[in-house]
């Protein structure tokens, strides 16, 4: 066992007795004189443990340094209150066995530590905490399971409300998971400095305004010994009730970002409408970013910068983003709805220019309809959704690409609690004159309160070099014997690629071998 897990699991063990300390030795203390026994606070506990083992093949994407080893995870977490105080503690540790390469480690870690406390109209915090001010432009960390997105702000966190206002102020380094969960590969820790806080004031009706800022230095910079620093400050109007049937959200931010000595500026505009008239509604956004970077050190385990904000996209969450930098574009959709036959239909429509104009940029066209229908007392649904992009170099006016996508998802329910459930996501990709199927579908059998049995088929003809596999099988269990105890297993090959959520696109390996999850909860 190496010093950095020992050190770790010292840390672990300390963290824990400070734990047991702060929640559950306050059990045994005896109510006030002046606190009756039915009023004495009662203490609760959560205990989740999330197992998993893989034995991965050679998964035929063309690359050496993620096939043929296993690995065990165990994310253990561990809640507990006793009136106004509360604690989470979780434990991440990881078992490797023919690591490809050295980017594969084992270990064990405190990955996430927090206490806080209720003070009448004030709360702090102490550990890790997830932080978001506004739409994102100005700080987002926040967990985002399919994009493999995990970072906290590990430090402190004071909040104040008192009527319509409400106020907090946080500060600490950021702490991301040590095992990147899309690779599977180590990622170092870096003690980026993350500070920020947020003001927000509310009429009686609603309406209201928020004042924000953040602050982020990177541990490491460009130049040794030249601290690279980004200043970020927002106002944020949020009109709920502009009339009885209208309201809306504006955003405005702007940035000063110190970087190798040389100063940056960047802005943002955002403003969205949503209308409703009856069983009709009307949404239009609109956002311009100029400039705009939230960034750290760089993540050892993509070779890339890590991310601290995630503005909003404009775009269907699961659709590729070249550009958050430089971003101008408008959306609108509309969505009618019949309440009496559960039907409702809708229409989608975004252009987006990312990137500048004298350099390399694309201007982006999207739109999607779709219709979806309930029936059966809501026990069966249907949804179908067709939509159509195209994507063009802006500074040469040429073609890149255009991208067709299919999507449904039905579920039937034959009786007694067992329903048909189907699934697609298929899009037709033409590069050129050169077409390409991507996606994934999904087959299978559930039992409401049991689990199901699922055939999953993948596609990928993008990448038409020889080896690389194109059709992926893979069939997928699920079985939950007790409330307590749910286990999920699946063996075959699943796609991997570019996959995108929420504007956050990551290359995913392909999935080859056999994988067992076992969650417990107490």
């Amino acid at each position: 066992m190496n010093i950095i897990v020992k050190r770790r699991l010292i840390l672990f063990a300390m963290s824990s007795v400070l734990f047991s300390f702060q929640v559950f030795g306050t059990e045994g203390e005896s109510p006030s004189s002046t606190e009756s026994s039915e009023s004495k606070p009662k203490l609760t506990k959560e205990i989740t443990s999330t197992t998993i083992g893989e034995i991965r093949g050679d998964n035929q994407n063309g690359q050496l340094d993620d096939d043929n080893y296993q690995i065990a995870i165990e994310r253990l977490n561990l809640k507990a209150g006793y009136g106004r105080h509360q604690a989470w503690i979780r434990l991440d540790a990881f078992g490797l066995r023919d690591a490809p390469s050295d980017a594969y480690r084992s270990l064990a870690v405190l990955e996430r530590a927090k206490y806080e406390v209720q003070l009448n109209r004030w709360k702090v915090e102490l550990g890790d905490h997830y932080e978001q001010y506004g739409r994102g432009f100005v700080l987002s960390l926040r967990k985002l399971d399919e994009a493999g997105i995990d970072i906290t702000v590990r430090g402190g966190r004071v909040s104040y409300q008192y009527g319509r206002h409400q106020a907090r102020a946080s500060i600490g380094l950021a702490n991301t998971v040590n095992i990147d969960p899309v690779s599977q590969r180590f990622t170092l820790n870096v003690n980026d400095i993350v500070g920020g806080g947020n003001y927000t004031y509310r009429m009686k009706n609603g309406n209201g305004f928020s004042l924000f800022s953040s602050f982020i230095q990177p541990q490491f910079s460009l130049i040794p010994d030249v601290k690279d620093q980004t200043l970020s400050a927002g106002l944020s109007l949020d009109l709920v009730k502009i009339t009885p049937w209208l309201s809306g959200y504006f955003e405005i931010d702007q940035q000063r970002r110190m970087l190798a000595g040389n100063e940056f500026s960047g802005s943002v505009y955002y403003g969205s409408l949503l209308a409703q008239f009856g069983q009709l509604s009307a949404l239009f956004e609109g956002q311009k970013m100029s400039n705009w970077r939230i960034e750290g050190s760089q993540n050892s385990a993509v070779q890339n910068q890590f991310i601290y904000n995630r503005p909003t996209t404009l775009m269907r969450l699961d659709q590729e983003i070249f550009d958050i930098v430089d971003v101008e574009g408008a959306r609108i959709r509309l969505d009618y709805f019949d309440i009496e036959r559960n039907l409702g239909f809708y229409i989608d429509g975004t252009y987006r220019f990312e990137g500048l104009p004298e350099t390399t940029g694309f201007r982006v066209r999207h739109a999607f309809a779709g219709a979806r229908k309930a029936y059966a007392g809501g026990a069966s649904r249907f949804e179908l959704q067709l939509g159509y992009r195209d994507d063009y170099f802006a500074t040469q006016g040429e073609f890149y690409r255009t991208i067709y996508h299919f999507d449904i998802d039905a579920v039937h329910e034959l009786g007694k609690g067992v329903a048909l459930h189907v699934t697609s996501n298929t899009q037709l990709r033409r590069f050129g004159k050169k077409p390409a199927l991507f996606g994934s579908s999904f087959f299978g059998v559930e039992k409401a309160g049991l689990g199901g049995a699922t055939f999953e088929l993948g596609y990928d003809t993008v990448n038409q070099f020889p080896g690389i596999r194109r059709l992926f099988y893979a069939g997928i269990l699920s079985w939950e014997p007790k409330d307590w105890l749910k286990l999920r297993g699946t063996f075959g090959h699943q796609r991997g690629g570019l996959k995108c959520v929420a504007g956050v696109c990551r290359i995913y390996p392909a999935f080859s071998g056999i994988r067992l999850a076992v969650v417990t909860r107490f």
